[in-house]
């Protein structure tokens, strides 16, 4: 695996979308992580296109990898945020998104081709990324090209997403219905309905490659891949060597991240494709990224910090500074998703912010996305035992960026814990948001058999009590009973605690548990809200150890905001778009 200093994050050179008819007027600064060549450098660059949306949060490890195992081999490498995704600036929302994207492989072209020992470049595209790869490719004459489990219509794509967006709670709640007035909504992105119709213009099969690269398709081993096939033949006959290649991992890789995979057995082909068409390069050169990038009156600056450098982060602040420092704002997220959130709603947060004068960190904790875990650590821990240090070298770093006394955290599942606990030890931290917590205190180190857990269970078991299967399975010993010796203990042990509290509640006269932590944090001038989807799983456990006490806590000034629908991280647009304008005002408040 690659080290910390072998991967450089920042903003091309030169590598802005250029102006076109549909694209905003000014040409805007794209974002990318450089993987330098380890070893001597090979005379071939390759960029990697990313999936769209959703997937690319899928596969970041993967992608990830991939770059690692080419820069091992000793090529240059580069992962691209196409425009208006990722950390490049802009929205789902822009017109032209289908040219902006196609704009950002040709510049990410243009400066891996600048790179002195560089003769050609080439693209691997997985998903879109690899309908975009082979579209350009039309353009530009490739040094090689892998499509990896290709859409190979644009429309394919669309159509995946919409069926994607089928199965969403809104969805649900209108028949199924994939579109809304916005376009189609799918994991948390958008494709606007002129985004649809653009991406119905892109078809592999329509052109060969400019210059006949070789190309490598690259397919899932679980399904038939018909469209590559009949693409692959096609090429094939135009003069174009192409070969299809099934390889077992696509499935894997392609999940729930804290699940997923790296798909090795196909990014080792893709290594050993690639090194067969290169040589050492004669001359050794290297991209130099810019650290960081101005948009529309706020910064963005791409930062190493923290034990040994290890956090990676993103600076947003205003351009300007006003002449009195406000309250930094520290970002978290929950699970294995990136510093910018699944949907992105903590870029358009920070932007935001920074435009009213504050400055805003971002950042990936020890071993999630970008960020390599503590030594000895296993990555993709959302609770792994640095977390806490890493809050605290994200709130030194912003209270000494922006010059300020006092702080503001916002936090999402895990990440709301880490801005609790960080908020119960630190007094700086005088406004404290937490998004759908579902831990507030780690006895063991482990959120495993937590109040949200013991609450999903138990309503799990009331209703197998009932099911004569369930007793059958239990009786035959098909049932996982150190699961359930465990839930009982710790269900147990929460019972016990919570006479325990009640009983000094009621001699001291002060809430104890959570609800105690808040009435400190309260008291000591803090601005407690807490977010939660009525539907999600921690908001039945949350309301059981607050209730009692929560006409005290809010005549005390706590704010709970409840949400409607069941999505933990606010996906659906209807409820993310109030949302994020109620989360920054909160958050900007004196």
């Amino acid at each position: 695996m690659a080290s910390v200093v072998s991967v450089h994050h920042g903003y091309l050179p030169g590598g802005r979308c250029p102006p076109a008819p549909l694209l905003p007027p000014e040409a805007r600064p794209l974002f990318g992580s450089y993987h330098a060549p380890r070893g001597q450098s090979r005379d071939i660059a390759w960029v990697v296109c990313p999936p769209h949306g959703w997937e690319s949060i899928q596969c970041q490890e993967s992608m990830r990898r991939l770059a690692d195992e080419l820069a091992d081999e000793g090529f240059h490498v580069l992962r691209l945020h196409y425009d208006g995704t990722g950390e490049s600036p802009g929205s789902d929302r822009d017109e032209g998104r289908v040219e902006a994207w196609l704009a950002s492989v040709r510049a990410a072209i243009s400066a891996m081709g600048g790179i002195e020992g560089v003769r050609g470049v080439g693209l691997v595209g997985i998903r879109l990324g690899a309908t975009l790869a082979g579209v350009v490719a039309r353009e530009v004459e490739l040094a090689g090209l892998v499509l990896w489990e290709p859409c190979v219509t644009g429309a394919q794509f669309a159509r995946e997403m919409e069926i994607l967006a089928s199965a969403s709670p809104r969805a649900m709640k209108t028949e199924g219905d994939a579109t809304t007035s916005h376009g189609v909504e799918a994991g948390g992105n958008l494709l606007t309905r002129a985004t649809v119709t653009a991406l119905g213009g892109l078809d592999l099969a329509a052109g060969k490659p400019r210059g006949a690269p070789d190309v490598l398709v690259l397919c899932r081993d679980d399904r038939p891949p018909i469209a590559a096939k009949k693409l692959v033949a096609q090429l094939a006959r135009e003069g174009t060597s192409a070969v299809l290649e099934q390889m077992p991992g696509f499935k894997e890789m392609m999940t729930y991240p804290e699940r997923a995979v790296p798909a090795a057995a196909m990014i080792a082909r893709i290594r050993g494709w690639a090194a067969e068409r290169s040589a050492l390069a004669t001359t050794t050169g290297a991209l130099v990224l810019a650290s960081s990038a101005e948009h529309e009156g706020t910064r963005r600056r791409a930062l190493r910090f923290g034990p040994d450098d290890r956090l990676f982060g993103v600076l947003t602040e205003p351009r300007e500074r006003p002449s009195a420092p406000k309250r930094p704002v520290v970002m978290l997220t929950g699970g294995v998703v990136p510093r910018t959130s699944v949907n992105g709603m903590y870029v358009e947060m920070a932007d935001a912010l920074a435009a009213r004068g504050h400055v805003v960190l971002r950042l990936d904790v020890s071993g999630i996305c970008e960020s390599p875990p503590a030594p000895g650590a296993p990555p993709n821990d959302p609770h792994a035992k640095s977390l806490l240090e890493d809050v605290r070298a994200a709130v030194e770093l912003a209270l000494g960026e922006s010059g300020a006394r006092e702080i503001a955290l916002l936090g999402l599942c895990s990440g709301a814990y880490a801005s609790f606990q960080t908020a119960l030890a630190d007094p700086r931290v005088r406004r404290l948001v937490l998004l759908n917590p579902e831990v507030f205190h780690l006895e063991d180190g482990t959120p495993k058999f937590s109040q949200t857990e013991q609450s999903l269970a138990t309503s799990y078991y009331k209703q197998a009590l009932r099911d004569p299967a369930a007793w059958k399975k239990l009786l035959s010993g098909k049932a996982n009973l150190r699961y359930i010796a465990g839930f009982l203990r710790a269900r147990a042990k929460t019972a016990v605690r919570t006479v325990k509290e009640r009983l000094e509640a009621r001699l001291t006269e002060r809430p104890q548990g959570l609800a105690g932590d808040l009435v400190g944090l309260l008291a000591r001038g803090v601005a407690v809200t807490i977010v939660m989807a009525e539907g999600d799983t921690g908001h039945a456990a949350l309301m059981a150890q607050l209730e009692a006490d929560l006409p005290r806590l809010r005549r005390e000034g706590f704010v709970l905001d409840l949400t409607p629908g069941p999505d933990h991280t606010f996906n659906d647009f209807s409820v993310r778009e109030p949302l994020v304008t109620r989360l920054v005002a909160n958050l900007a408040a004196p």
